[in-house]
């Protein structure tokens, strides 16, 4: 396989490949040979066939496998000794002209990722801010929600805890079991 640069420009590359032909029928022919002893064919005892008429058979099939598998490995390739990252699918387009039997040429153009260069953090110090809190404030804070049993985290602990609720939870919560009742650790209060 050659590979040519044709474009270099920013972060663009474009590059054409070119697989020859005796390394396309050589792998048509591996393929070939794993398939014949798999292949029935009227005449023919089972795995018997003869690689020719497998070809005849198969051959427009096998030839566009191969050409399928060729090119995404030419395309790895490049992409391997070339060092590039690319940042999206690379367009590939097939020489228009190719025939079974010739060279095959293909165009590669895409856009690669930039390289950054990492800075140097030697001399960078970090401060840890801490924001002290007290006993007091997190009470404070956390007070009106157990007292009120507002909706929230703590709102819905408070009540399965028993702790005071509004008038409608505690219909809600007796209406789903009314068979019983005496488990239900609410204690309603109208507001």
């Amino acid at each position: 396989m050659q590979i040519t640069e044709t474009t270099n420009e920013g972060l663009k590359r474009g590059y054409k490949l070119t697989v020859p032909a005796k390394d396309i029928d050589a792998r048509v022919s591996a393929e070939v040979k794993k398939l014949a002893p798999q292949v029935r064919m009227p005449g023919f005892r089972p795995g018997k066939v003869p690689a020719n008429l497998v070809r005849k058979m198969h051959g427009e099939q096998m030839h566009a496998q191969v050409m399928n598998d060729t090119i995404r490995e030419s395309i790895d390739n490049l992409m391997r000794e070339k060092q590039l990252r690319p940042a999206m699918q690379p367009k590939i387009d097939l020489d228009e002209s190719y025939e079974q039997g010739k060279d095959v040429e293909l165009t590669v153009e895409l856009e690669v990722l930039p390289k950054v260069e990492t800075p140097d953090i030697d001399g960078l110090k970090l401060e840890k801010l801490t924001v002290p809190v007290t006993d007091e404030r997190v009470d404070e804070v956390l007070a009106p929600r157990v007292l009120e049993g507002r909706r929230g985290r703590l709102g819905h602990r408070t009540r399965q805890l028993g702790r005071r609720v509004g008038g409608q939870h505690a219909k809600r919560h007796a209406a789903r079991r009314p068979e019983r009742p005496q488990r239900c650790a609410v204690e309603t209060v109208r507001r």
